[in-house]
């Protein structure tokens, strides 16, 4: 890595895990449950997931709807240029 100083530096090996102030250092390399903990992400609960899965009618096919995403996206694409 080269800094404006224009001396190369090599960025650490060891993974670094602290946090400086309310910022993580550059090189830190957290786990996903460190990242969840600090962003305040809560596992998913079967009451939310059954409230998601209520939500999607039985007639609209995933695979249809994806479809159907991809197809207006593509057209958004087109219409633009």
């Amino acid at each position: 890595m080269v800094r404006a100083t224009g001396r190369k530096t090599n960025p650490p090996t060891e993974p670094r895990r602290r946090l400086v102030g309310r910022r993580r250092d550059f090189w830190a390399t957290p786990t996903i449950e460190e990242l969840a903990r600090e962003q305040g992400i809560k596992p998913l609960t079967r009451e939310k997931l059954e409230e998601a899965a209520a939500f999607w009618p039985d007639d609209l096919d995933p695979d249809d709807f994806l479809a159907i995403i991809r197809e207006e996206r593509r057209r958004g694409r087109d219409e633009s240029a």
